[in-house]
């Protein structure tokens, strides 16, 4: 079997598409350097956790109560499930509302607040 050498073409496609892909790795290196020096590195948020161990509890109840209704599936399960589903739902909705109330209270705290006499008013500007 006789070995082909590669012709011109093969060889400057060859050369092109290096080329191509150092001058793509090149544009890609000089954007991250330049926006981590303009705008500094991006730093993850740390979140508070939402679920305690009661949410959690909630939660396996109502994968238990599922898992049991679609073993039997009949009306007291149905039920059962709909209730633990509902309890699920007061209880994570309770704990949206005092972790909203909890963010606004410390915004409330950070925030200068003005009284009504530093205030501009309708009536000071005579409208």
């Amino acid at each position: 079997m006789k070995l082909r050498s590669p012709t011109r073409l093969q060889l400057w496609n060859l050369k092109y598409s290096a080329n191509m892909n150092w001058a793509w790795e090149n544009i890609t290196e000089n954007s991250r350097t330049s926006t981590t020096e303009s705008l500094g590195l991006y730093e993850l948020k740390q979140h508070k956790p939402c679920f305690d161990e009661g949410s959690l509890r909630f939660f396996d109840q109502r994968t238990q109560a599922k898992l049991q209704w679609l073993q039997h599936p009949n009306h007291s399960n149905v039920d059962n499930l709909s209730d633990v589903r509902r309890e699920a739902r007061r209880h994570i909705r309770n704990k949206k509302k005092d972790n909203l109330k909890s963010k606004i209270d410390a915004l409330e705290t950070n925030s200068p607040t003005y009284s009504m006499e530093q205030s501009p008013s309708c009536e000071a500007n005579g409208f």
